[in-house]
Order: structure tokens, then C-alpha cells, then sequence
């Protein structure tokens, strides 16, 4: 995808002395102008397939004409160009054969647009047909610029596709991308930054180049940079909109014109239904980033890297709550990318996750660790936005764009902590800058590593070169430790048996070991000495069925656990399956995490549909965890269609007493999108009662009830009746079975629909009930326990105290060992024990079973 910006600044003063030291050619000494923009156009895909540059090229050309502003454009990397010829002067058509040189000119009078007029028809020398990817043909484009229009300020627009730091910039349809150290060769290799300038201002058009490592690598190229750390919306950013803000006053700075470029990008997308999760750019200040922000990510990778690699005061490594973070982070784009938001991952990381289980007053409170203090500064420079000329960004996006966390403890910037570890969930939003975090995707690990390390051998020494060396080295252990947890943690689940190195190393983390054995441990022995003691602690930890204990008739379980680590939750739900065979007959259905991707004629054999909440493992006494197991609740919340069939409902209560909440309703096209409408229900006398219908979470105005129409404030009917709001989107599904469609009318009551509490066994037949019970780990390995747990709810075994199923002379020990209040290795079981059935454990009941033994009664 792609994304736009430009940066201006004008300081007069600093120009004319500029003038007088740099050499320019004589040619443009008589000609200097105010500003130079570059724009530097890969077509790739983008072009060729969807005339995406054509659109933000044309939009230019619809700015008001600026005789102290030139914007070089070069063209290329397309198979097809499909400019109109009325854009064009000199020229019918943009030529895909070369890398074409064009100045854009806005419009003058009342022209309804400018042109792009010809000035290389077959490129520049040497690179002519040379790949944009090449850092070559951006270096030579840069000089171009320099040499011919020279002037008090430039800027660098990079238009095309983004991978963010391991992937780099451009997808040229002739082959390759501009990696992040290929970039910086063009850069450091061009006359402009030669001759002691900088860029005012480089801006990424592109996806994901909204970066930490992307603006330390190139930090020493430009005042400024915009760039988004999200997929850009393919229609890009909007030139006409800082040209004529330019235009209308030359003087603004590059952070004011970034400003203006992200203002306006966010309100272009934050309304669009497609686009509104992509409406985020920033604009970074690189001397104030430089100063203020790359000193705190050094000492914040020392920390992860020391966390990684060494020892704690217990004598095991302690690298469990940065893992566990991970899951409270923001994340852009798609998965493979492995981008985290750095704001939400400093909150994630300053407070302590799941290491410690027994935790003093004072620092169950704060849940401090080692990263709190830097990761509140950190995020406090982040957030720090007050139009200052200390900041470090200014961050633009949509409302909507968030995410729900769930199960982490978080700080907030002043250092205070928000703990949400009782399966309460918050939403965590995207501060401005990603940052790349290791996950099981060792591929994507291996070429970010791959690319850090060429970064790197490039850069200069300074903060940037040793927070990318310091913070790459965390990554790959990070990495490493994840992946093979994740097979360990698997493993044990399965009931393997030993679990050592040998077994678990995969040769998809080899390039990562290498990198450990090189620039981490300097030696392989080294490395694998490491990994192996890693390997060595995971499997000890590591929770699976033969280290559970359910003990019987009270639904809690123990698990035996050597380092007493509470890695594992504990979940208990129902699962309901229906067996739906008319599409159009079962359109209400609100299906949980379900994707239509791929479905073309039918649905799957069966939907699930899951109950119940997950309660977080808790120490009781060393090293035995415990936790009390969610009881499956009796009924569920059902929506009843217009033909009176139930559709159990995944309600989202907005009141604490859930007495209100929202339904999600399923709208379906073609079996391949889906589409959210929300029933709005609350509680009655004890009936539920349909409010109205939404189109969106949170919105005021919906469909009542009685039918009645609303305006907004322009006059206009928002919403009118079910019936009119199906019908204007085409091709979707109605929301009643289409038989009955026909018969709904804005004044029918609930339009057929009703809502009610409904007993699972009140279910009709087409549905079938399975209660699972697991255990999940921090990489997310689910072991199943669901037989120990049906086996304990069985009548115990008379006498058997020890909970083993047997009844042996250790029963009687467990009782004189309760009674005296010693330790019991395997827990107690009340019921069992109390083998004279009169409601008190004393020395009877270790008589009773010791005479069974005995065979005296």
C-alpha cells in the first residue's frame, strides 16, 4: 500500500549562509527557488492494476500554481501507466519503459488543473531502465533534483509499497525493494547529503515505514519524516492539500507542514468504512527524537536483552513477562510483519506480568519492574504532544482504532499501574510509532534480523547504531525462546517424555542461532550452552496433564509445578453446535470468532459458540498452583427470528448490573463478509426487550422499536426501518429469513424479532452441548483436561483423602497429617475423608480406613 507527505523549512537566515558555502551550479545560482519537492513514484502493482499513482498525481495537479515551489516527479516500476493525456504536456502517455522525468505544476487562473510536463523522456543517464529498487536510480534521481532546481529546502516523497524495517520500501515490477541499508546508501551516496544538507523533510507514502528502527536508521538524513505505522489506504495522502497550504504561506515549518499532511489524512479515512483502521500517520521531529526518545529505547533494549540472557536472584531466567506481553500490544498490519505499538508495548513491558506469583503488599500495589520507570518516561515522550518545539511527534488517527486487551497488567505514563489480570478487559490505541517484537513467525524474525544486521554495519556510531545492535540481539533471543518454548510447552502437553535441546531445535531458528552465536555469545558452544539451559527450565515449567490434580466435586484444580511460576490459566466452557442447512433460514445466527473466508455454497458442519470466562491461575503454596474452575452457566440469551427460531446471542453488557447491552447480528455476502448490526436489548421486570437496532457500536442513533425516524443535524433520516436499511446495501442478506421479509414493516413490533433468557435444555434438537475444561500457556498451547475434570466429578472413592482414586494406607496418613495441620503433598479431599459421614475429619476417619485396610469391617 501507500502513503504520502512533504515537509517545509524556511529559515531565511541559514539559507543565505547555506549559499554561501555550498557550491551549486551556475545554472541554478540565478534561479534558486523556495523549495524542492521529490517525488519519487514506484508504479509497481499499484499502478499497473488499480491507476493509484494517476489519482494522487491528478489530485496535484488541481493545486494552485506556486512559481517558488517545484515538485520533480519520476516514474517507473509500472508494467502500465494510465495518466490521461489532458495531464500531460509534451507527451500523449507515460512510458513504462523508462524512469521518466516530469515536473508537476498546479493550475494557474481558471484552469480546472495543472500538468505534469516531460523533462527526461528516456530517463536519466545510466539509470534510464534501471530499477527503482536500485539504490542507484534514487541517488541519481536525488542529484537530478539537486543539480536543476536547487533551492532553500528539500523534500523526499517515497511512493509505493512498505514493509516496515525488515521488508523495506518498494516493490518495483521489474524486481526488488529498497531495504532500509540500500536506502540509506542512496542517501549518504546523493550530492545534497555530500554537501553537509539535509532533507527537510522525507516522507513515506507507504505502509508500515512509521518506524522506530526505520527513523533511527535514517535519522541522520532529515529534520523531519511522516510516515504511517499501519497499511496506508490505497488512495495515499492528499498533495493539493500541503501544496496550497505552502502556497498560502511559505514560511511554515517542516513539522508544520507534517501537521497539515496528517490532519487531513485522518480525516480523509477516519469515516470510511473500508479505510477508518488504516487513518493513522505521524510526524517525527528527528532532532528532538534523536535527543530525547533514542536514549530512553537504548536503556529499554539493554534491560530486554539483559533480561534475556541473564540469571536472576532466583537462579533461573526471567524472560516470561516479555513474552507475555505480547499479547497486550497494539499491533499494525498483518501478522507476518511482527510491528507492536511502541507506546502500548513500553506500558505492557513496565509492569510485572506473570514471573512473580507471591508478591508483597507494597509491590502487589505498583507491580513495578525493572522497565517501569523508563517505559513510564518513554511513554510520556510519546504522548507528550502539546505543539511545543520539544516534541518529539505529533500522532493523528481515527477513534475507532483500538484493540482489546484482556488479562495484562498495564502502567500508565506517570508510572502508576492499571492491572486488568482478573480477565477484566481495557483497549489499548496506537501512540504513533511501531517498533518490531518478536513472535512465533521465525521467518519474519530471520529477515528483520537479516536486515538490522546490514543496517547497522552502515550507520555511524551513536544512539541509533547501539539501541539497533543492542535491541536486534534481544529480538533473536526473544525469538528463540519463543519458538522453542512453544514446541516445549506443546510437547509436554502431548505427554512426551525427556525434553532437552536436541529434541526441540528446529531449523527454522538456525539463522537466529547463528546471529546468537555471532553478535550475542561470540562463540556456538556458547549459544548452545544457553539455549540448552533455556530448553532445560521451559520443560520443568512447562504444565501438562500429568501434573494436574482435579480434585473431586469441588471444580478446582492443583498443578504441580517445580518453579511455582503461574504460566497457565484455567478455563471451563460450554461448547454449542448447530447444525444450520438453510442459509437464508439462519441469517439471525450470532456466531463467535467465526470466518466465512474460502465458504462459498454452505456452511461447515457446525458452528461453536463459546461460554463461561477464564479465571487466572493463583499460587496457593509452593509448587502447587490452584485455581477454582468457572462453572458453565445453565442458560444462555437467545434472539428469536420472525419465524420463532432461537439464536443463542453473544450479548456485550454495557452496565455493571448487565441489565443493557448490544447483540451482535450477523449479516452475511455470499458467505464471504461479514457484516455487524447491533440489537440493542435491557432488562425489564425480568423480560428483555428490544431498543433498537445499530449499525455501529456506540451509536446514539438507531432504529426503534415503533419505527419512528430520526434526522441528524443537516435534516436528514439516519436510520428509518430494517426493511430500508438492508435494502441499500446491495447484495447482502436480509436480516429475516427472505420469506418473511416481504411482511416486516417499520411498524411491526421488534420486526418479528424477540429476546429471552433460555435454559440450554430448552435448546432445540439441532444443537448439541460438549463442556471442554484447558489449561493454556503463555505461548498459547491448550492442554486439555476436560477427562480428569468429568472423572472428579464421579462419587469419590470412600476414604480416599489423597484424591488418587485408591484407597491406601496414605489416606490415613493424609488425615493424620490434616488433622495436625502438616503439609499435604497432593491436597485433601473433605468428602472422601470423612469416611463416618458425620461432618467432621478427626482421628475416627484415619481409624475407619486403617480397619477397612485391614479388612476388620
Amino acid at each position: 500500500m501507500k502513503r504520502i507527505n512533504k515537509s517545509i523549512s524556511l529559515l531565511l537566515a541559514a539559507a543565505l549562509i547555506v549559499s554561501l558555502i555550498v557550491s551549486v551550479p551556475q545554472q541554478a545560482a540565478a534561479t534558486s527557488l523556495t523549495r524542492t519537492v521529490m517525488l519519487y513514484c514506484v508504479g509497481s502493482d499499484l499502478e499497473t492494476s488499480d491507476m493509484l499513482v494517476t489519482e494522487s498525481l491528478v489530485r496535484a495537479t488541481k493545486s494552485e500554481y506556486n512559481e517558488k515551489l517545484n515538485f520533480i516527479v519520476m516514474t517507473g516500476g509500472a508494467k502500465t501507466w494510465h495518466t490521461d493525456s489532458e495531464y500531460l504536456s509534451g507527451t500523449d502517455s507515460i512510458d513504462p519503459k523508462y524512469n521518466q522525468i516530469w515536473k508537476l505544476e498546479g493550475k494557474r487562473g481558471d484552469e480546472e488543473h495543472g500538468k505534469l510536463t516531460l523533462l527526461e523522456e528516456s530517463g536519466i543517464e545510466g539509470c534510464a531502465v534501471t530499477p527503482m529498487s536500485s539504490p542507484k536510480t534514487l541517488t541519481a534521481f536525488t542529484d537530478y533534483c539537486y543539480e536543476n532546481y536547487p533551492a532553500d529546502s528539500y523534500d523526499l516523497i517515497l511512493w509505493d509499497h512498505g514493509g516496515g524495517p525488515a521488508y523495506g520500501f518498494g516493490n518495483d515490477c521489474r524486481g526488488g525493494s529498497l531495504s532500509l541499508e540500500e536506502t540509506s546508501q542512496a542517501f549518504s551516496a546523493s550530492k545534497l547529503i555530500r554537501s553537509g544538507q539535509k532533507f527537510d523533510l522525507i516522507d513515506y507514502d507507504a505502509c508500515l515505514m512509521g518506524n522506530v528502527e526505520v527513523i533511527s536508521a535514517l535519522c541522520e538524513y532529515a529534520d523531519y519524516f511522516i510516515c504511517s505505522p499501519e497499511e496506508v489506504p490505497g488512495g495515499g495522502q492528499n498533495y493539493k492539500i500541503f501544496l496550497d497550504a505552502v502556497n498560502e504561506n511559505p514560511s511554515m515549518s517542516g513539522f508544520e507542514i507534517g501537521r497539515v499532511i496528517a490532519d487531513d489524512f485522518v480525516k480523509t479515512y477516519k469515516d470510511s468504512e473500508t479505510d477508518s483502521e488504516c487513518a493513522v500517520t505521524a510526524v517525527v521531529d528527528v532532532k528532538n527524537f534523536k535527543r530525547r526518545m533514542l536514549p530512553l529505547l537504548v536503556e529499554m533494549s539493554d534491560i530486554m536483552l539483559d533480561e534475556a540472557t541473564m540469571r536472576g536472584s532466583n537462579d533461573r531466567y526471567n524472560f516470561y513477562d516479555e513474552i507475555y506481553s505480547s499479547g497486550a500490544v497494539y499491533r499494525y498490519g498483518a501478522k507476518k510483519y511482527c510491528l507492536a505499538d511502541t507506546g502500548s508495548l513500553a506500558s505492557a513491558l513496565g509492569c510485572r506480568q506473570v514471573e512473580e506469583n507471591i508478591l508483597s503488599e507494597s509491590d502487589a500495589e505498583s507491580l513495578s519492574n525493572r522497565y517501569t520507570s523508563v517505559a513510564a518516561e518513554l511513554m510520556s515522550v510519546i504522548a507528550d504532544n502539546d505543539n511545543s518545539p520539544d516534541d518529539v511527534l505529533y500522532f493523528g488517527r481515527s477513534d475507532k482504532i483500538k484493540s482489546p486487551v484482556k488479562g495484562r497488567n498495564l502502567i500508565n505514563p506517570d508510572g502508576s499501574a492499571a492491572s486488568f489480570r482478573g480477565g477484566a478487559e481495557t483497549f489499548v490505541s496506537p501512540t504513533g510509532l511501531s517498533l518490531f517484537y518478536p513472535s512465533g513467525n521465525t521467518e519474519a524474525v530471520c529477515d528483520y534480523i537479516r536486515a538490522m544486521q546490514k543496517t547497522i554495519e552502515a550507520m555511524p556510531d551513536g544512539n541509533a547504531k547501539s539501541f539497533l545492535e543492542s535491541y536486534s540481539s534481544a529480538v533473536a533471543c526473544f525469538s528463540v525462546i519463543e519458538t522453542l518454548g512453544d514446541t516445549i510447552y506443546a510437547l509436554a502437553g502431548s505427554g512426551s517424555g525427556d525434553i532437552d535441546y536436541n529434541v526441540v531445535k528446529n531449523e527454522s531458528c538456525s539463522p537466529t542461532i547463528d546471529y546468537l552465536t555471532e553478535y550475542v555469545f561470540h562463540s556456538k558452544d556458547e549459544a548452545e550452552k544457553y539455549l540448552s539451559e533455556i530448553v532445560r527450565q521451559q520443560a520443568e515449567e512447562a504444565v501438562s496433564a500429568d501434573k494436574v490434580r482435579v480434585i473431586q466435586n469441588s471444580r478446582s484444580i492443583e498443578i504441580n509445578n517445580k518453579s511455582a511460576r503461574a504460566l497457565t490459566e484455567a478455563a471451563s466452557e460450554v461448547l454449542v453446535w448447530g447444525e444450520p442447512t438453510d442459509l437464508e433460514f439462519r441469517i439471525l445466527m450470532s456466531l463467535h470468532g467465526y470466518s466465512y473466508n474460502g465458504r462459498k455454497n454452505s456452511f461447515p458442519d457446525g458452528f461453536s459458540f463459546s461460554l463461561g470466562t477464564t479465571k487466572s491461575v493463583r499460587q496457593v503454596s509452593q509448587p502447587v498452583l490452584s485455581c477454582e474452575l468457572e462453572k458453565t452457566p445453565e442458560s444462555v440469551l437467545a434472539v428469536y427470528d420472525d419465524s420463532d427460531n432461537p439464536h443463542i446471542a453473544d450479548i456485550h453488557y454495557t452496565d455493571e448490573a448487565k441489565t443493557t447491552g448490544y447483540i451482535p447480528i450477523v449479516v452475511l455476502k455470499g458467505l464471504k463478509k461479514e457484516t455487524n448490526y447491533y440489537l440493542y436489548v435491557s432488562l425489564n421486570e425480568g423480560e428483555w426487550q428490544i431498543d433498537g437496532l445499530a449499525k455501529k457500536v456506540g451509536d446514539q442513533v438507531y432504529v426503534k422499536t415503533d419505527g419512528e425516524e430520526f434526522y441528524d443535524e443537516n435534516g436528514s433520516v439516519s436510520y428509518t426501518t430494517v426493511s430500508n436499511m438492508t435494502d441499500a446495501k446491495k447484495g447482502i442478506t436480509s436480516l429475516m429469513p427472505i420469506s418473511d421479509f416481504s411482511a416486516i414493516d417499520r411498524m411491526k413490533k421488534n420486526w418479528g424479532m424477540k429476546v429471552r433468557e433460555l435454559n440450554l435444555n430448552e435448546l432445540p434438537e439441532s444443537y448439541r452441548f460438549a463442556e471442554r475444561y484447558s489449561l493454556t500457556d503463555i505461548y498459547g498451547n491448550v492442554t486439555d483436561i476436560t477427562q480428569l475434570v468429568k472423572q472428579s466429578e464421579a462419587a469419590p472413592v470412600w476414604g480416599d483423602a489423597d484424591g488418587d482414586g485408591r484407597l491406601t494406607v496414605s489416606d490415613a496418613t493424609a488425615v493424620q497429617k490434616y488433622l495436625a495441620e502438616l503439609p499435604l503433598e497432593n491436597g485433601f479431599d473433605l468428602k472422601a475423608a470423612d469416611t463416618n459421614s458425620n461432618g467432621i475429619i478427626s482421628i475416627d476417619d484415619a481409624t475407619l480406613i486403617q480397619k477397612r485396610l485391614a479388612e476388620i469391617i
